[in-house]
Order: structure tokens, then C-alpha cells, then sequence
């Protein structure tokens, strides 16, 4: 997949219907990578779940590297975890494909990253980077708004993202949109040479289109707040019983911001570390989906569309068929 590719090209691909998101994205990545006894590095790997599917479907060996990495409860063979960063030392070590998915967005200052990583990995220089970030129109156009949160310092589009990275010293291999347009992916090889002018210019493309976004937001988001009130006013009224599923980070800024919303009686997530926990600042306590048998909703609120049919599926396995509203206008 690589040996041809001199620019940055957009791909897109779709996820399985029968894979969660996390394995289709795996199957995808052994395959167009050749990911078959290699040696992978995870910056940011949270519980180390993704590198381990990487590792498992390719009979590769990896390392995940993040400072909030929990115990390793189910030990892999040719699998390591280590609390803390990914410095020059691991660096020598060498690797073949590295893997950072939702973390760039986080750092204060996301060019001094790459630059220093680009520097770090000339020891690994066929090595493949693969990075996964929100998409920052998708963000700012309105079906992404939710998402706007203080941990995220920095926001990229289509057009800054690849060419952050030519800056940093990499060369751009392909440019994608997944999860439904939510997430940008980046593919990468280290170049050692910097090109700002082609950055510059490639930054400027579609600049009219991003500022007409962030012009739009406050307004944006304004109506969003009032129709989604609207519609849980309808909902109370109708005395129609209705949860709210996803106590993420969208689902809290929600929950804080429109009105009424701190008052639904249900809000539940199938992450287990969430359950039995409180969402901040409103306190409602978050249950599992399971709870919803003892009193089935005639509706639930979902912000993210992407997880519809998913969730539909879940529930009606348990003989539930509720509405499942993603915008405040759809009916209940």
C-alpha cells in the first residue's frame, strides 16, 4: 500500500456490520498494512484493548505505551504495557507500524509532537504511522457540536491535518474520513524533510469553508440547545417514559447544558467503568443498558446516529422497541 504513494490521497472505508468499529478498524489495518508478524507500538493505548486486537489478528508483537494504563487483567503473549511515555529509548528498539488514535487532539502543542516522534522513529524508516483524530468540520458543521470539550485543545480538518504532518517531517501517505465522517485518519511514513510552503498552500484550500463553520457555531449551537429543550418539553408532556444513553463526553456536556436534560431519570452507558457512577455536574447516576428492562422507555435520547442501529439491535434482543431519537425533530 505504500510503495506507490508519493501524496497525500483521501480513502474512506466502511465498518462490517457484524464488527464492533474497534475490530473492523483492526481488519482493516492488518490487511492494508500487512500486519503479520510485526512489531507495533501503541502511543496512548488506553486499556490496551486496540493493540491487542492489532497483535491477535496478525500474530504480531506489541507495545502500548500511556500513563493512566490501567493492570493488565488479560495478559497477552507478545504483548507489553508500559505506564508512562513513548521516549527515544523504546524508540531505538525499532518498530514496524505505530498506532495513536485520539490523542494528538489532547496535546498542547501537536507540530513540537510529530517533530520530536519524526526525529525519534529514523531508526525505524519503513515504519507506518497511523493516526485517528475528530474530524473538525464534521465538529464545527453542526452534526459533531457536542463534542466541542475542554480537553480537546486543537481541532483538524482534511486539509490541516496532513499538512501538520508534512511540517513535522513526514511524508503524507493517505488522508481518510471513518466512523460515519466523525474521524479523520492520517497514514504517514517518516521523510525527515519539512515542506512548509506545500502545507501552506494546501491549508489554504478549503479555509473559506472551515471559518464559514466556526463563524456559524454560537448560532449553531444556540438552536441545538433550544430544539433539543423543545423536544424533551414534548416528550414530559406527552408523559412518555425516555432515557438517554451515552455518558461520554458528549452526553455530559448535553446533560449540563440543556435545559431539563438534568432531570432525566435514566441515563445509561455500556461502558461498565461508567455504570453505577454519577454524571458530572448534573449527579444523575449512569445504569447499564440491562436496567432498562425493569421499566422499558418509549424513547431514547442518542446523540451519536453512528451507534443507532447497534443499539436497536441490543435492545430488541431483550424485547424492547423503543424510539430512538438523534435529532429533536425526529419523531417519537
Amino acid at each position: 500500500m505504500r510503495s506507490n504513494m508519493t501524496h497525500s490521497m483521501t480513502t474512506h472505508w466502511t465498518f462490517h456490520p457484524h464488527f464492533k468499529p474497534t475490530q473492523a478498524l483492526a481488519e482493516h489495518l492488518v490487511d492494508a498494512h500487512k500486519l503479520r508478524h510485526k512489531r507495533i507500538v501503541e502511543i496512548g493505548c488506553g486499556n490496551g484493548a486496540f493493540l491487542k486486537l492489532l497483535c491477535g489478528r496478525g500474530n504480531n508483537t506489541g507495545k502500548g505505551f500511556d500513563p493512566s494504563f490501567p493492570d493488565d487483567f488479560t495478559p497477552m503473549p507478545g504483548v507489553d504495557f508500559v505506564k508512562g511515555y513513548f521516549g527515544h529509548m523504546e524508540a531505538r528498539q525499532g518498530f514496524d507500524f505505530l498506532c495513536c488514535r485520539h490523542v494528538l487532539e489532547h496535546i498542547e502543542n501537536p507540530l513540537a509532537f510529530l517533530q520530536r516522534l519524526s526525529r525519534m522513529s529514523a531508526t525505524s524508516p519503513a515504519a507506518t504511522f497511523y493516526f485517528e483524530v475528530p474530524n473538525g468540520d464534521f465538529v464545527l458543521g453542526g452534526e459533531g457540536l457536542w463534542d466541542v470539550i475542554y480537553p480537546h485543545v486543537s481541532y483538524f480538518t482534511e486539509e490541516t491535518l496532513p499538512a501538520l504532518f508534512k511540517r513535522a517531517g513526514f511524508q503524507v501517505l493517505a488522508v481518510g474520513k471513518t466512523f460515519s465522517g466523525q474521524f479523520l485518519t492520517i497514514e504517514a511514513s517518516v521523510s525527515g524533510r519539512a515542506n512548509n510552503a506545500s502545507s501552506d498552500l494546501q491549508c489554504q484550500r478549503k479555509s473559506e469553508a472551515t471559518t464559514a463553520y466556526m463563524n456559524s457555531f454560537a448560532t449553531q449551537f444556540a438552536k441545538a440547545v433550544r430544539d433539543w429543550s423543545a423536544c424533551l418539553t414534548h416528550l414530559s408532556e406527552a408523559g412518555k417514559p425516555f432515557a438517554f444513553w451515552g455518558a461520554g463526553a458528549k452526553g455530559v456536556t448535553f446533560l449540563n447544558l440543556v435545559p431539563k436534560a438534568g432531570h432525566i431519570a435514566q441515563v445509561i452507558d455500556s461502558n461498565p467503568r461508567k455504570q453505577q457512577m454519577f454524571v458530572p455536574g448534573t449527579g444523575q447516576h449512569i445504569s447499564a443498558p440491562e436496567s432498562l428492562r425493569k421499566a422499558p422507555p418509549s424513547a431514547i435520547i442518542l446523540l451519536n446516529a453512528a451507534y443507532r442501529e447497534e443499539i436497536r439491535l441490543s435492545l430488541a434482543a431483550q424485547g424492547m422497541k423503543p424510539s430512538i431519537i438523534t435529532r429533536p425533530n425526529y419523531p417519537a
